[in-house]
């Protein structure tokens, strides 16, 4: 599911973030929504044995 959400509904058209106001690279601008993508399972069992089975450790 891909859920877009409007920045005056996630933090404001001013803008939100931590750092300095007069620097912003710190901060997310102001009129700029969120994207997000979020992946719904509705079988959970199914799912960890599926991420059981793909695991691959790294050796160093």
């Amino acid at each position: 599911m891909r859920l877009i959400v409007p920045s005056r509904l996630a933090y404001g058209t001013s803008g939100a973030g931590s750092g300095s106001s007069e620097l912003t690279s710190g901060r997310i601008a102001g009129n700029q929504c969120l994207d997000y993508y979020i992946h719904v399972i509705d079988n959970q069992a199914a799912y960890d044995v599926a991420s059981i089975k793909r695991y691959r450790p790294i050796i160093i």
